[in-house]
């Protein structure tokens, strides 16, 4: 079965937009600008990045036992089982000089998957490009997921963000013991949502 990749996700975004808009609660929320702001002022998850998104007003946060993990986020409107991470690593190296296609060649070593992002992951699609004015890669990729002590599948979107010698990264995912075909199509439905909170991100300066 052919793999649903990031470049058919935004064509899907661009189709859910302009035929659906009003029947999707979460991104009416943006469109009635009644979405809830979060910030990273005053934890210490975030290791002193500062930043700001909007998200959905039906969405809850919950913390994450992982140091890396500053905030988890979930979907209530949706009855698919999708979580959205905040997570902030230390990177301490300098991409100056560093080509988009030697930076998206780092992804595929085994250490750098394990290092960057979710362990095991399978890259479906990644892609170098500036996001609130800092380098970043966008990526959709397959992973198992631990959750309710429990493995199971997961069809993930990823926005990392390289800034100030950290790296930043939304991971947006739905998961469950369906195959992957299956978890692409939910994903498809979601990333409408990921795609405008990701738009809002305002870094602060510290």
């Amino acid at each position: 079965m052919p793999t649903i990749t990031f470049s058919a996700l935004l064509f899907s975004f661009a189709m859910i937009l302009s035929c659906a808009q009003a029947e999707l609660p979460d991104i009416q929320s943006f469109k009635d600008k009644t979405t809830k702001l979060y910030s990273t002022d005053g934890n210490p998850k975030a290791k002193g990045v500062r930043l700001s998104f909007s998200y959905p007003k039906a969405w809850n946060t919950h913390d994450d036992l992982k140091p890396n993990v500053a905030q988890r986020f979930t979907n209530i409107n949706s009855d698919s089982r999708a979580i959205m991470k905040l997570v902030i690593k230390e990177f301490p190296v300098d991409l100056e000089g560093v080509s988009d296609d030697d930076l998206k060649n780092v992804y595929q070593s085994p250490e750098a998957k394990k290092r960057m992002s979710a362990a095991g992951m399978d890259i479906q699609h990644i892609q170098a490009t500036k996001w609130s004015g800092q380098r970043a890669i966008i990526m959709d990729y397959h992973c198992t997921l631990a959750e309710d002590g429990v493995n199971q599948n997961a069809a993930c979107v990823e926005l990392q963000i390289f800034y100030k010698g950290f790296l930043v990264g939304l991971q947006f995912m739905v998961f469950g013991p369906e195959d992957y075909a299956i978890l692409d199509k939910k994903l498809v439905e979601l990333t409408p949502t990921f795609i405008l909170l990701s738009e809002s991100i305002a870094f602060k300066d510290s």
